[in-house]
């Protein structure tokens, strides 16, 4: 099956959500906002400070399901394994739910 590769080289201008906004969530978001010019949603399991926001511009939501219609990439950075809420489990075990969200935006998925 061919592949459109045309949608995967031009990023300049998307919007990439991160969900997992630790230290490798904010790496993402300072190369993708500073070096390609996206734009970066945040979800995050707890309150951001906007400080942290403000060095790549980024905006946090709510949820996961906030965050996904709203994106052209998206980039997990939270570990599967238990003591997670719900949503993070589901997002890290299960690509293909996630995937079913929105049908617009491609997934990277750097979780442990």
């Amino acid at each position: 099956m061919a592949t459109d590769l045309s949608a995967w080289l031009k990023v300049s201008g998307k919007t990439l959500g991160i969900i997992g906004f630790g230290r490798i969530g904010r790496a993402v978001a300072h190369r993708a906002h500073h070096g390609f010019g996206m734009k970066i949603l945040v979800q995050n399991r707890s309150a951001v400070a906007p400080e942290i926001l403000a060095q790549c511009n980024a905006t946090q939501v709510e949820s996961i399901d906030a965050l996904m219609p709203r994106c052209d990439f998206i980039s997990l950075h939270c570990p599967g394994g238990g003591g997670k809420p719900q949503s993070y489990r589901r997002a890290a075990a299960e690509p293909d739910e996630v995937r079913r969200l929105s049908d617009q935006y491609r997934l990277r998925r750097s979780d442990r």
